[in-house]
């Protein structure tokens, strides 16, 4: 592989990009509510606003970068997210709409993620080996994973010290970014999609495929489970073992896990598994919720991080690998698109549902029934659960 190869230039960026994107969300609502002054209320409706308009501008994104090169389309990308970061940073000079600039860098950022799946599936098309694998996509949540473990310390230090300034960190970091893109990304082959197509055809086609649109149902599904993370597991912890630490060390050990272990599991577990991986990973998501229920003590607690990480590594490059078997030839941006919408359903539904079901259970005193029902109805889901979309391995 030479040295700026359009797969080791886009791996440097999306690190770039995954670093960045945790400094924005671990200080995002701190930044708003302590240095702009804003209300709670507010500050929420920035933040869904951000994660909504990014992840639904993956789907209406996919089909025309689909018609575009790599390189002009990651140009496209990087200058919207610069744009966006440096137009919130200019608070004294727009004002009250400088914050919701951040919509617009959402933009950029969540290209970047559509469009390194992109690159890799269109590699492996070009190569002598077209089958797509788990381990092609591993390297992604290693990087992410290594990001969020580092990203938080070196956001709130800039809060804390520079907090007018953090925004145009970002920004210029992007630049960066999007400087290296235009000298060091050589540009490829023009894609192969017709032009002149209608965009909406695109889509059309993928949701013909019956055995396609069960396999985002399942990814749906798995999401759901995947939105306790971030939601109900947390306040659990808070409520139930009464220790803020704990948690921490949760988030840690998964992440570390990840780190340490995707490789490994991409390698060795998700080609034994990928025709079923769904059933798997339910298993190990039931595991995990078993452990958190019978966490009295410290250990439980960081053998259910470790499990959940591992439902992850099953989970998510097999999912990838299974969507871009999916996909027309030249049409990935679009497929990783849809597959983005399903997990955004999969994951609002899943936090609106377990909160409701939490707070229903916290009111008449039965919270800490919640994970082992969750555990139950899992592993049921995962003792029923086939290959419904016989994917094209």
């Amino acid at each position: 592989m030479d040295k700026y190869s359009p797969l080791r230039s886009i791996s440097i960026i999306f690190a770039g990009s995954s670093l960045a994107y945790y400094m924005l969300m671990t200080t995002l609502a701190t930044y708003l509510y302590d240095y702009l002054n804003l209300s709670v209320a507010t500050v929420g409706t920035i933040i869904f606003g951000y994660v909504f308009t990014s992840r639904l501008a993956k789907v209406a994104l996919g089909p025309w970068f689909d018609r575009l090169t790599l390189r002009t389309s990651l140009t496209l990308s990087l200058s919207t997210a610069v744009v966006g970061f440096l137009l919130a940073a200019s608070d004294k000079l727009i004002g009250i709409f400088a914050p919701w600039c951040l919509c617009i860098a959402g933009v950029g950022v969540s290209s970047i993620v559509l469009l390194t799946h992109s690159a890799i599936a269109r590699q492996k098309q070009a190569s002598s080996d077209a089958s797509h694998a788990p381990a092609d996509y591993s390297f992604i949540y290693v990087l992410m994973h290594g990001s969020a473990l580092i990203a938080p310390a070196i956001g709130f230090n800039i809060l804390l010290h520079y907090p007018g300034r953090l925004y145009w960190v970002i920004g210029s970091f992007y630049l960066a970014l999007l400087l290296f893109c235009r000298f060091f990304l050589s540009e490829p082959h023009p894609p192969s999609v017709e032009k002149d197509k209608p965009i909406v055809i695109d889509f059309l086609i993928a949701f013909k495929k019956q055995h396609y649109c069960r396999f985002l149902l399942i990814n749906s599904l798995l999401w759901m489970l995947y939105a306790q993370f971030f939601s109900t597991i947390p306040l659990y912890v808070h409520e139930i073992l009464g220790a803020g630490s704990t948690i921490t060390r949760f988030y840690m050990v998964e992440a570390l896990s990840v780190m340490v272990l995707q490789y490994w599991v991409s390698a060795h577990i998700n080609p034994r598994i990928q025709a079923y991986f769904p059933k798997v990973a339910l298993a190990a998501f039931s595991l995990s919720f078993l452990l958190i229920y019978y966490a009295h003590n410290m250990v439980f607690i960081l053998l259910a991080g470790c499990t959940f990480a591992f439902a992850l590594m099953v989970f998510m490059p097999c999912s990838n690998a299974v969507n871009a078997s999916f996909a027309e030839p030249g049409r990935f941006a679009t497929y990783f698109g849809l597959v983005s919408l399903s997990a955004t359903l999969g994951d609002s539904l899943g936090s609106i549902l377990g909160m409701v079901c939490f707070d229903l259970l916290l009111q008449n005193e039965m919270l800490k029934h919640y994970f082992l029902w969750l555990a139950g109805i899992t592993a049921a889901l995962a003792i029923l659960c086939r290959n419904p979309y016989n994917c094209p391995f």
